[in-house]
C-alpha cells in the first residue's frame, strides 16, 4: 500500500496557473488606457483577476486553502470506513456496474446528492486508488472530480481604485469605445474584470457604463459596488460589511471610509438571507455543512473555509467550488471567492488566538440590503 499526501492548494495555485494558463490583459487595451492605471483602470484586472499579484500582499498564514478538495462525480458512489480487501472490491465493482444490490459493510453510505469533500491524501492498494478525506473515510479515485478554487478577488480601496467599483460578471463580455458619434465594439473584458464607474448612460434605448479611458460596457454585464450610508444601528468608528443583494457586492468599511470591494454569491431564490443589520457572532476556520436540497435531494460540502456565522443558520464564508461571484447561487448563505473571504475573516472581529480554531464572540456588523 503507498500513499501519496496532497499539497494544499496554496503550494499549488502557481502550478495551477502555469497547467491552465491565466488570461493576459488584451494589449490593445493596454495600450490604448495604459495611462489611465491611476485614474481608476487596472490594467491586470481587465484581463482577469490576478490572484497572485494579490496573495503576494497578504499574510502567509493561515493558508488560503489548507486541502486539496474535489466532488463526487458518481451519483451513488460508495463511502468506505477504511480501505477495502480483494474481495469487497470485486462487490463494490459488481454493485456498482449493476445499480442495484448490497454493497459489503465496508461501504457506510452511498453518496446520492452533491457532495463536495476535502482531500487528505491518495492511497492505493491491491492496484487500486483511493482518496482518503479529512474525516478519514475514503472514496474510490474514479468517483473524484478534482475542483480548482476560483481565482477570483476584491480589491483594496484607496490605492487607485475608488468607489463605484464596476466588476464584469457572468462571463467575458465586449467593451465598446465612441467612433464618430457611434459605439464601436473593438475590446473584451474578462469576466471579473473590474474598474471605476464614472457614469451610467443611455443609447439608442440601451444603458451603458463609461469607465476611465473612455472605455464603455453594457450597463447589464456589471456589478456595482456602491458606498452606502452607515446605518444608525451601527455606531460610528466600527467595522462593518455591507452586502447588497440586488447587486450581489460586498463592500467593507471602517466607520464611514469603504476600504475593500468585491462580488458575492448569496441565496437563491426562496433561499435569499434577511436583509437588516446583525453581528458576527461565531466564527470557524473551517465548518462542514449539508442539508436537503430542492433539486438534489442532499447536499454535503466539507470544510467550507473562512465560515462567520451572524444570524441563525445564515453565515458568510468561503466558496472554493464555483466561479459565479456576481450571481445568486447558494442555499442561504453568502458565498465569497476564498482570498476575499480570508482577508475579511482576519479583518474583522472577534479575532481567533493562535491555535483558535473557533470562537464565539459578538464581532463586527453585517449591514444587508436589497
Amino acid at each position: 500500500m503507498t500513499h501519496r499526501w496532497l499539497l494544499p492548494v496554496t503550494l499549488t495555485l502557481a502550478l495551477a496557473a502555469t497547467a491552465h494558463g491565466t488570461p493576459a490583459p488584451s494589449a490593445s487595451l493596454e495600450q490604448a488606457d495604459g495611462a489611465e492605471d491611476a485614474g481608476g483602470v487596472r490594467q491586470r484586472t481587465l484581463g482577469g483577476p490576478d490572484l497572485e499579484e494579490w496573495l503576494d500582499g497578504q499574510p502567509k498564514e493561515p493558508p488560503l486553502l489548507p486541502h486539496l478538495y474535489g466532488k463526487v462525480r458518481r451519483p451513488g458512489a460508495p463511502r468506505l470506513s477504511r480501505l477495502p480487501t480483494a474481495a469487497e472490491v470485486k462487490q463494490i465493482d459488481a454493485v456498482v456496474e449493476a445499480g442495484k444490490g448490497a454493497f459489503p459493510r465496508v461501504v457506510k453510505q452511498r453518496l446520492e446528492g452533491v457532495f463536495l469533500v476535502a482531500l487528505d491524501r491518495e492511497e492505493e492498494k491491491d492496484g487500486r486508488r483511493y482518496y482518503r478525506t479529512t474525516d478519514g473515510r475514503y472514496l474510490r479515485f474514479e468517483d473524484i472530480k478534482l475542483v480548482e478554487p476560483p481565482r477570483m478577488h476584491g480589491e483594496l480601496l484607496g490605492k487607485g481604485l475608488r468607489l463605484p467599483l464596476a466588476f464584469v460578471y457572468g462571463e467575458d463580455r465586449p467593451v465598446y469605445r465612441w467612433a464618430g458619434g457611434e459605439l464601436v465594439d473593438e475590446l473584451v473584458a474578462r469576466k471579473h474584470s473590474r474598474f471605476h464607474l464614472r457614469r451610467i448612460f443611455r443609447h439608442r434605448g440601451l444603458r451603458y457604463a463609461e469607465g476611465p479611458g473612455g472605455i464603455v460596457l453594457p450597463a447589464d454585464a456589471l456589478r456595482v459596488a456602491r458606498v452606502v450610508q452607515r446605518p444608525d444601528d451601527i455606531p460610528a468608528g466600527q467595522k462593518w460589511i455591507h452586502v447588497d443583494l440586488s447587486e450581489q457586492a460586498l463592500v467593507a468599511y471602517e466607520g464611514d471610509r469603504p476600504v475593500f470591494a468585491t462580488l458575492v454569491s448569496s441565496g437563491r431564490k426562496g433561499y435569499e438571507p434577511p436583509t437588516g443589520v446583525y453581528r458576527v457572532r461565531t466564527k470557524y476556520l473551517e465548518t462542514t455543512m449539508d442539508g436537503p436540497d430542492p433539486t438534489e435531494g442532499w447536499y454535503e460540502v466539507q470544510q467550507v473555509p473562512w465560515t462567520m456565522y451572524y444570524h441563525l443558520g445564515f453565515a458568510l464564508h468561503g466558496a472554493y467550488w464555483h466561479d459565479t461571484f456576481g450571481q445568486v447561487r447558494s442555499h442561504g448563505c453568502t458565498n465569497i471567492a476564498p482570498a476575499d473571504a480570508r482577508w475579511l475573516f482576519l479583518w474583522s472581529d472577534p479575532k481567533l488566538p493562535e491555535g483558535w480554531t473557533s470562537r464565539k464572540k459578538s464581532g463586527t456588523y453585517v449591514y444587508f440590503t436589497e
